[in-house]
């Protein structure tokens, strides 16, 4: 049993780094995406920031 609840530990202490990982661009708003996934871009040659179809808030 024991070995079981140490499997269970070690998988979410894995998720929890993962999610650790993922947060602070899951928070990001559009304003601050491009500035957040900046440290990535600088690691990962692959990943190429442009802009989308955003649609700007309309204000009344």
């Amino acid at each position: 049993m024991k070995l079981r609840v140490s499997t269970v530990q070690t998988n979410k202490q894995k998720f929890s780094s993962t999610l650790r990982g993922w947060l602070p661009i899951l928070q990001s708003n559009l304003e601050t995406l491009a500035e957040t996934l900046e440290p990535f871009v600088q690691e990962n040659p692959f990943i190429v920031i442009k802009a989308g179809a955003e649609i700007p808030e309309k204000k009344i």
